[in-house]
């Protein structure tokens, strides 16, 4: 089923990008649904033979979405796991699925078939094979193209194909099935390898037909039926179909049913599942898989203490009975929640930014992508996509252009809130300092001043800096209403002379000079204080050739 798998995403990233509830934007179901069937052209493939993944698929969508997706793509790649080997081969290296039109309006539907060849490279050893899909990339187009990889899962599981040579053989040495001619699918005879009091005399291995589960049983193990009758067969049927599904539990195996039902033993037996890593459901630890069994009268899967081995991909439990086991892990699907609405400033002037936040937590087990829409008035203006972690924790962030003078409702990820639009904003200039106001040339001189809103919104001004006419510099600044802030400039000549100075409609000037006028002015000014340090440096010098003249006459 892998490439419905594909396309399915598709449905789902876009319901994420374009959906306009802001919490809800993760229930898939409550836009659209999915029917869908996959099969392979066949199932045991000779060398050389082509054999293809035939899907046929429909959608329809059952609410309106806001904003219309045109066509979505993806391009992917069909590989296949060897299940004795673990070698990977591909199968088709790169295929691409479009969906156009998407349907985006209530009870419109779209139906696709089609079909991808599939073939082994020639030299691929013969078994059985996992195919799996891997995805290269995926966008949506709606006005413009997203990618929305990120969305979706890197690679998805289809079935298990038989790589035959020539003969027809499995390449094991062996045939596929454990059934015993001319018995029913699943009869396991045991009757060589058991005792007439129930007992093994050697070990026995039993596969499983899809060749990822193994229970084992040790010699000297007695197994007797639910009636106390020593086991003369067994059974094991497969079954994909989930009829009791445990809260906040994904299964993740088929259901491995052994029988005959109420069978016991007096020595463990040890049962393994073999999984590949893309059936760990992204977030998950691999750790956390257990084998459990479903208690038929109870109505209930009981959790059994498990043994996982991620260096090998397998899962392993000691049964001591016969009953329907599969292997599942705890997890609570991901779950968003929002806090802390923020908007800033909640008095703003027409033309000018708002800032608006929630606190996003996610405290299911998954993680998962939240796409958050900011609703102004309740209409769209802008969308963030975040992924959270299990039990993970963010700062949604988006921002908006006040456009209409007035109040205004907002909602971001479930929270509401309100903010009011005025009038564009008045402002006044006061204490315009140039510091210093003498510099020599290339020395670094600073123009400051006070911005104050005269109103009570919140609004932006430009202040413009000119010198001798010329403009040098703007800045932009945003004040909240009835406030002031310090806007600084810094400023560098290299020319003597007097700059005037305008920062928009206030003045002043400073005075640029030569550094040998400046160094000339500092001797003028400090002159006594160089003379006295002068006449006491000679001094010293002269007392000390005094001395020294004595000492020689000595």
């Amino acid at each position: 089923m892998a490439l419905m798998r594909l396309i399915t995403p598709f449905f789902v990233a876009t319901v994420l990008l374009f959906n306009a509830r802001p919490v809800a934007a993760l229930s898939v179901s409550d836009y659209f649904s999915f029917t869908y069937t996959v099969e392979f052209s066949k199932t045991e493939v000779r060398q050389n033979e082509i054999f293809y993944a035939i899907v046929r698929g429909q959608a329809t969508c059952i609410n309106d979405l806001p904003i219309s997706p045109s066509e979505a793509t993806s391009t992917g790649r069909i590989v296949a796991v060897n299940q004795a080997t673990s070698e990977k081969v591909t199968l088709n290296p790169g295929y691409t699925v479009t969906i156009k039109p998407f349907p985006s309006r209530k009870g419109e539907t779209i139906e696709q078939t089609q079909s991808v060849p599939l073939q082994f490279p020639q030299e691929s050893p013969k078994g059985i094979y996992l195919v799996m899909t891997e995805l290269i990339d995926a966008k949506v187009k709606a006005i413009t193209w997203f990618d929305v990889s990120s969305f979706l899962p890197a690679s998805k599981t289809a079935g298990l194909v038989n790589y035959l040579s020539e003969s027809g053989s499995n390449g094991t040495g062996g045939p596929i099935s454990t059934t015993t001619p001319n018995q029913p699918a699943g009869f396991i005879d045991i009757s060589s390898a058991i005792d007439a009091s129930g007992v093994f005399k050697k070990a026995l291995v039993i596969d499983s037909e899809d060749g990822n589960c193994q229970l084992n049983i040790n010699p000297d193990t007695r197994g007797l039926d639910g009636a106390g009758v020593p086991l003369k067969n067994l059974l094991l049927l497969i079954d994909k179909k989930i009829l009791i599904q445990p809260d906040n539990v994904i299964i993740l195996s088929p259901i491995y049913n052994f029988g005959p039902d109420g069978a016991k033993f007096d020595l463990p037996l040890s049962l393994t599942f073999s999984y590949h890593d893309s059936l760990i459901p992204r977030g998950i630890n691999e750790k956390s898989l257990y084998w459990g069994y479903l208690d038929i009268a109870a109505g209930k899967w009981i959790k059994l203490e498990s043994t996982v081995d991620p260096g090998v991909n397998k899962v392993t439990v000691k049964i001591m009975h016969f009953s329907g086991f599969a292997v599942m892990v705890d997890a609570c699907p991901a779950k968003f929640s929002a806090s802390k609405l923020a908007i800033t400033p909640t008095k703003v002037a027409i033309g000018e930014k708002i800032t608006i936040s929630a606190f996003i937590a996610n405290s299911g087990d998954f993680s998962s992508t939240l796409i958050g829409i900011l609703l102004i008035d309740d209409s769209p203006v802008g969308y963030k996509a975040i992924n959270l972690a299990g039990h993970g924790s963010e700062e949604l962030v988006l921002t908006a252009i006040a456009e209409a003078i007035g109040p205004h409702k907002v909602e971001l990820a479930g929270l509401s809130g309100t903010f009011t639009v005025g009038a564009p904003a008045s402002f006044a200039l006061r204490s315009l300092s140039i510091t210093p106001g003498e510099v020599g040339t290339s020395e670094e001189v600073t123009v400051a001043v006070q911005v104050v809103n005269l109103d009570e919104f919140t609004g932006s001004c430009v202040l413009n800096l000119s010198i001798n006419g010329l403009d040098i510099e703007r800045k932009k600044v945003t004040v909240n209403g009835g406030e002031e802030q310090r806007v600084v400039f810094t400023v560098k000549k290299e020319a003597a002379g007097t700059y005037w100075v305008t920062v928009n409609d206030i003045a002043g000037s400073f005075i640029v000079k030569d550094q040998l006028y400046i160094w000339l002015a500092m001797i003028k000014r400090n002159l006594l204080w160089i003379a006295l340090v002068v006449s006491a440096s000679l001094g010293v010098l002269a007392i000390f050739i005094l001395l020294r003249v004595k000492r020689k006459s000595c």
